[in-house]
């Protein structure tokens, strides 16, 4: 009877021992399969420092480009305000050479319109008689005249009234020959011609020698 006892006793604890192993591998493959979901979910997380490095990357490459595009930027206004710089001087130097032009021009007109006057003036005291050319007041008249050539020179004018020079049709408008004169040479000035600031104005009408 003892000896069924014992055997059943031995039986149970056996049975018992069999179950408590049985529970501890479920147990061990229970925590081993948390351990690999977790760390499957760990490998498919993305990694914080990674994404604050892509982040970091991400905006310096976006501060990078804003730099290189204000550059272009100041590039291209920096060219446009030196074409407008150049353009702008290039306005203002042909204004006051249309300026000056034009004070020129307006002087040449003047003098021109003035000229047929003073060669009258010139005229009439050339065919002076003799007797009179030391009269004090044709010598008035005389210095008179000289002062207005003075500032007509003063202001670019200059005569062409030579004699015996070459003949140059940019100078001078033939309206006579002489026989007598060397072939070429101005023999005589009838009007003599005018240069205001080294642009003839009026050409001197001249004989020239035909010899």
């Amino acid at each position: 009877m003892n000896n069924q006892n014992n055997q059943k006793n031995q039986n149970s604890n056996q049975q018992q021992d069999e179950a408590d192993i049985v529970e501890e591998i479920l147990q061990n493959d229970l925590a081993l399969n948390e351990n690999i979901e977790n760390n499957q979910e760990n490998e498919n997380m993305p990694n914080n420092s990674s994404i604050n490095q892509k982040k970091s990357n991400n905006s310096s490459q976006d501060l990078t480009k804003k730099i290189e595009e204000l550059l272009k930027t100041i590039a291209t206004k920096e060219e446009t305000i030196m074409r407008i710089s150049a353009d702008l001087q290039n306005v203002r130097r042909r204004a006051a050479q249309d300026r000056i032009a034009l004070l020129k021009s307006g002087g040449e007109e003047i003098i021109l319109k003035i000229m047929p006057s003073l060669d009258n003036f010139e005229r009439a005291l050339k065919a002076l008689p003799s007797e009179l050319k030391n009269n004090d007041w044709v010598k008035g008249i005389l210095a008179i005249e000289k002062s207005i050539f003075e500032v007509l020179k003063i202001e670019g004018l200059k005569e062409i009234n030579q004699i015996n020079v070459p003949f140059n049709p940019d100078q001078h408008e033939a309206i006579a020959t002489d026989e007598k004169v060397k072939k070429g040479l101005v023999a005589e000035v009838f009007q003599k011609g005018l240069i205001m600031n080294d642009k003839v104005i009026r050409p001197a009408k001249v004989k020239v020698g035909a010899a």
